[in-house]
Formats: C-alpha cells, sequence, structure tokens
C-alpha cells in the first residue's frame, strides 16, 4: 500500500499504489514531480495493492523502465504487459544502477508473494521491502518499540 519516490539525477518509484486510488496515486506524484521525468519503478511484488496505478504511471513516465523480476513480470502479464523494452529484470541478488544511485534487489526473510523483492538503496543504506515485518495491529503506533509482544505478534506472518 505504500509506494516511495527516490529523488535524484534518476528518480525511482518504489512500487505504485491500490489500483482503487490510481487517480489520487497520479495526483500524488505529480505534486512531487513531473512523472515525464521518472526514470525508474522498482516493483517489489505483482501483488495489486503495489501494481495499482502500474500501467498509468507507465503512461505518463514515457522514459521510465521497470525494474522487477521474472516471476512478478510473469504474474503480471496475465492482467497488463510490459513492453520488453522499459522491463529490466532484477532477480534476487541483481545491482542495478540508477544514475547515482546503486540499488540491490533480495529475497526478504518473510513474504506473502512467490515474486516478492527487497530493494535496498546503497547510496543511504535504506531497504525498502514489501508486505515483511509488518502486522496488523488495532491502533496506529509509528514506532515498533511502541508495541509489546502481545499486540505484535497476532497479527505478523512471521
Amino acid at each position: 500500500m505504500n509506494a516511495f519516490l527516490l529523488r535524484s539525477g534518476q528518480p525511482v518509484l518504489v512500487d505504485t499504489g491500490m489500483p482503487v486510488d490510481r487517480e489520487g496515486f497520479l495526483d500524488s506524484l505529480r505534486s512531487l514531480l513531473d512523472p515525464a521525468g521518472l526514470r525508474w519503478i522498482a516493483v517489489t511484488h505483482d501483488d495489486r495493492d503495489h501494481t495499482g496505478a502500474l500501467t498509468r504511471v507507465l503512461e505518463a513516465a514515457p522514459y521510465a523502465k521497470v525494474l522487477a523480476n521474472v516471476t512478478a513480470v510473469t504474474r503480471m502479464s496475465e492482467e497488463f504487459g510490459i513492453p520488453r523494452e522499459r522491463l529490466v529484470t532484477a532477480n534476487p541478488g541483481n545491482r542495478v544502477r540508477t544514475g547515482d544511485r546503486e540499488l540491490s534487489f533480495h529475497r526478504p526473510p518473510t513474504f506473502d508473494s512467490p515474486g516478492t523483492l527487497a530493494v535496498l538503496d546503497h547510496s543511504d543504506g535504506t531497504p525498502y521491502s514489501s508486505d515483511s515485518f509488518g502486522t496488523v495491529v488495532e491502533g496506529t503506533a509509528q514506532d515498533f518499540a511502541d508495541l509489546d509482544e502481545e499486540e505484535f505478534f497476532p497479527g505478523s506472518r512471521c
């Protein structure tokens, strides 16, 4: 459900939100940059809550390439295609230079989709993962330390 925009010489978008909020997602993206300037879209996995606006973002970002692994691309192709010239395969263990950044792709220790990737941005050490290390809780918590074990573990997939 979350997406991240890495601003740099070649901006990178990690995931594209939910289908139900496609237009809102694009409006939010446009408030941060002109999509025509977007160069990379990293897909952490093919679930709809992470690829919901992908086709619309690709239309608005004609120079952007999609970084995704073979499993995710295969599963996404059941619904829509990504032009081959706009696809860069990113399997676990791969590294890709995106201008001034270097991204590496990893299989997270927990996941809910066979195509799940974690993305590590080596420029600042930030990991981006999907549906890993999360849990469902009754309220809102800003920090893991704010939850006790009885709140965290019943809602997690760990």
